[in-house]
């Protein structure tokens, strides 16, 4: 009888534990809209649930949402309420409990780092900074780059004329040999002890994502793996990391671009070259093709019809897009949940 009640309250407190983690990311689920000059916030299903006050508005990331009042930016909680009070010049989402925030002009301003209280735990004294990604964030510091760990010590010294965040395999790409810290340079990556791991002799270069980095060589991109082999041969005009396994690529010429998806053996999954394209999310893709944007499914396929003047990537099943009536959300449908009205 005793390891029945046991049983039972540990499935209870199952059942509780899912609600609540599931009912903290399906708040991340509302999305900023803008009526009457000011913005505020739908759920999935369209509905106002935060009204619109607001100068600007950013996605939600960890239950907290970047908002502008008047000419600073502050944080709301889920329920609209603000919690870290408008002060900053610049603001980020929240990854890992942490935010990067600028104060003073937008051009000159100093950045630092606050947690979900609005507390400072590296105060605003970088001439520039990314998030923070496994556990460390990439900030300038005069001319050159370092790491710094979530106390605000710099454990990799500046040294790196560009540096930016780690990714999940704990390499970040880094740039060094430019003239004057601008011009030229090439990229290689680093680990978080700040060891090089592929030695700078890229001409571009993006975050290693899902195994893979997009490399320049020469005047054509590729990708490789973590032990530098080529995975697939340069061999395009353009290049993006990889999203849901599959990736952008630009074929053609920097005067007539078009892009195509390939998955990671190289192989092209669209028979159509579009005229632009947004990374996969959610399983979708959206596309250009003459003028007008849909969405294409992971095997190349239209999933939703060629009728949008713009169209963003899809977010916990809803996406932006701009219709001839004006600004609107639809679900992987395609129906319209919410229009500007």
């Amino acid at each position: 009888m005793r390891r029945i009640s046991l049983l039972f309250l540990v499935v209870v407190l199952f059942i509780i534990t899912t609600k609540i983690s599931i009912g903290l990311g399906d708040k991340d689920a509302f999305y900023p809209v803008l009526k009457n000059e000011l913005w505020g916030y739908i759920d999935r299903s369209g509905k106002m649930v935060i009204a619109n006050e607001f100068t600007k508005a950013e996605t939600f990331a960890e239950n907290l949402a970047g908002v502008k009042v008047g000419r600073t930016w502050g944080y709301i909680n889920t329920h609209g309420k603000i919690v870290i009070k408008p002060q900053f010049t610049r603001i980020s989402p929240f990854r890992g409990g942490l935010a990067r925030v600028q104060i003073g002009n937008p051009l000159t301003g100093d950045y630092g780092y606050i947690n979900k209280e609005g507390k400072y735990i590296v105060n605003p004294r970088f001439a520039k900074g990314r998030n923070f990604a496994e556990g460390l964030a990439a900030v300038k510091e005069g001319r050159l780059w370092g790491y710094l760990d979530r106390r605000g010590k710099m454990v990799i010294k500046p040294q790196f004329d560009e540096a930016f965040s780690f990714a999940a395999n704990n390499l970040a790409r880094v740039k060094v040999g430019a003239i004057k810290g601008l011009i030229g340079g090439k990229y290689g990556f680093i680990n978080k002890e700040g060891q090089i791991v592929i030695n700078p002799q890229f001409t571009g270069a993006t975050d290693f994502a899902e195994g893979l980095a997009a490399v320049k060589q020469d005047k054509a991109w590729g990708y490789i793996d973590r032990q530098q082999n080529w995975v697939i041969q340069p061999q395009y005009a353009g290049a993006e990391t990889f999203r849901e396994g599959l990736a952008r690529v630009q074929v053609g010429n920097l005067f007539q671009k078009k892009y195509v998806f390939i998955d990671k053996k190289g192989r092209v999954i669209t028979k159509t070259k579009y005229d632009k394209a947004l990374g996969f999310a959610d399983g979708l893709a959206a596309v250009k093709q003459n003028g007008v944007w849909g969405y294409i499914d992971s095997s190349g396929k239209k999933a939703i019809d060629f009728k949008f003047s713009r169209a963003e990537s899809f977010q916990n099943g809803v996406a932006r897009v701009k219709t001839e009536a004006g600004a609107a959300y639809i679900n992987k449908k395609g129906v319209i949940i919410w229009q500007n009205d």
